[in-house]
């Protein structure tokens, strides 16, 4: 990995957040094995927020 030749994850989130990058590599990629089961993936917004939807964020000028 020092010098480029390889690459690490210790935290794929297969198969929507890194599916494209595993479709394209699956061939040089060595699974290890999961770390971690159950996760979630999303937005979480706080209760105290004022707002109904993730559509009601504004963007921070």
């Amino acid at each position: 990995m020092a010098n480029g030749e390889a690459d690490a994850s210790l935290a794929p989130w297969l198969p929507v957040t890194h599916g494209a990058f595993y479709e394209q590599y699956q061939e040089d990629i060595v699974i290890l094995g999961e770390n971690l089961t159950g996760a979630k993936i999303g937005f979480v917004v706080p209760e105290y927020m004022d707002i109904d939807s993730i559509e009601d964020l504004q963007p921070k000028e």
